[in-house]
């Protein structure tokens, strides 16, 4: 089960809309957010071996055809990367000047998804679910989205040690290790990351959105400070179009610093 810490209001209209709004890395509240340490800048030398490398070629020629609907000519494919070689050496010489604005460039067409494994976090209630006045909207995962396209994110001391010029000529597969790594002191999140590809979602008031079927929505669990008027609006939606859904709301515990989860 994947978990959706909402507050309140948001949760009436991601159940009413049946979506879930998407993200870019840089509105997150992690400043590391997708921001790979690079310890060496490479040569011009080795920037040209790798935009002409037999697997650079290729990958052009891919998106030659991708493109045109048919196998570029060499002479085409090879004007399609001399028009390509200055933005990547330009690129690739900034990166280290501003890794903001390249991290910014090239997660531009990717979006993400924030859910958790864990559902009786107490820091995770205060900081995303209103100080507990939200809610959490339990997901199941073979529903909500291809596979593909969910992702643990792992918790380590260290960035990722990112090697510029492998961005060259690689599709997007490089960028997934660096949008699904954050530090140690996250952990309590058990964050697991939708990534979608901007194309697949759905803009609407300048914002993106990610449509699921209410088939997906498994459980709602109302927080422990969840007022009424909140939470007779949404079980209203509840009883309309998500029939199915399993409701509880947290309690604090009588003893411990520890959230108790009740049927309702």
């Amino acid at each position: 089960m994947l978990y959706k810490y909402i507050p309140g209001c948001w949760a009436q209209e991601t159940l009413t809309d049946a979506r879930l709004k998407v993200s870019h890395p840089k509105e997150f509240n992690d400043p590391f957010e997708c921001l790979p340490r690079t310890d060496v800048q490479p040569s011009d030398q080795k920037i040209d071996k790798k935009l002409n490398d037999p697997q650079t070629l290729a990958f052009w020629q891919a998106a030659y055809q991708k493109t045109n609907g048919v196998s570029g000519s060499p002479q085409k494919v090879m004007n399609l990367l001399n028009n390509n070689h200055e933005f990547y050496r330009t690129f690739i010489r900034n990166y280290k000047r501003s890794p903001e604005y390249c991290r910014d460039t090239l997660c531009s067409h990717v979006r993400v998804v924030c859910f958790s494994r864990e559902k009786t976090d107490i820091l995770m209630w205060a900081h995303y679910a209103d100080k507990h006045r939200g809610v959490l909207i339990g997901f199941d995962e073979d529903q909500i989205s291809p596979k593909e396209y969910l992702h643990e994110v792992q918790y380590k001391d260290q960035r990722n040690k990112f090697h510029i010029v492998d961005v060259v000529g690689s599709g997007d597969e490089w960028i997934l290790p660096h949008l699904t790594i954050k530090s140690r002191h996250w952990r309590y999140e058990a964050e697991v990351r939708l990534l979608a590809p901007l194309v697949k979602t759905v803009e609407s008031d300048g914002l993106n959105f990610w449509h699921f079927p209410p088939a997906a929505v498994k459980e709602i669990i109302f927080g422990a400070q969840c007022e009424t008027p909140e939470k007779t609006s949404i079980q209203a939606i509840l009883s309309s179009s998500y029939t199915h859904v399993a409701q509880s709301q947290m309690r604090l515990h009588d003893t411990d610093f520890a959230l108790i989860e009740e049927s309702i």
